[in-house]
């Protein structure tokens, strides 16, 4: 078994633009962003300013997501809307490395300390809804469709017809009392062609 680090802030109470500027400043790679609404589940793609954007370019509409998972390779942002008047939605970053966060964001992201530590991890796929479609996207998009379900832009190029999606994720494993090794947490990682 390898040790790995696994780094988790939080914070309460921040709405979803203040949390994705907060993982803005950590980006250096390209990050995708799964938001669930009432109505859907959409995919988009973080830009340089901060925003998620659909297959179209424009900024998507956040005022109904009560969930966002927005990630890549070496992070993950997460984010869960408090529906009732209080507003403490919470907001946590998971990391592998570690992440000096005092000088990009204010003081309610707090570092956690993991117990018990990771002793080795789980590279995991989940595969995506649907098949490539030879509609043509915008750059850096594709299109996965499924008669059950329809069609659903994807922030990943070059899906051929019929090809399959993947999402990675990386599982990290700790030991509990009496030496029982389980899943501790998840990471999403990025989305791949399925055997590309």
């Amino acid at each position: 078994m390898i040790a790995t680090t696994l780094v988790i802030f939080t914070a309460e109470g921040l709405v979803l633009d203040a949390a994705l500027k907060a993982f803005q400043p950590l980006k250096n790679e390209s990050a995708i962003g799964i938001l669930y609404d009432p109505m859907s589940c959409k995919l988009a793609r973080l830009n340089e300013a901060a925003r998620l954007c659909g297959s179209d370019g424009d900024s998507v509409d956040l005022s109904r997501v009560f969930d966002a998972r927005i990630f890549q390779d070496s992070m993950e942002l997460r984010w869960h809307k408090d529906p009732s008047s209080k507003r403490s939605h919470r907001a946590v970053i998971l990391a592998e490395t570690e992440i000096d966060l005092s000088p990009r964001l204010d003081d309610r992201w707090k570092r956690h300390k993991i117990e018990p530590p990771v002793i080795d991890t789980l590279e995991q796929t989940y595969l995506l809804w649907g098949e490539g479609t030879r509609n043509r996207l915008a750059d850096g998009w594709s299109e996965l469709a499924t008669p059950r379900i329809g069609a659903m832009p994807v922030p990943i190029p070059g899906v051929k017809p019929n090809a399959r999606v993947v999402l990675r994720t990386r599982e990290y494993l700790a030991e509990y009392d009496h030496g029982n090794v389980a899943v501790l947490d998840e990471r999403l990682m990025r989305l791949e062609v399925a055997g590309g």
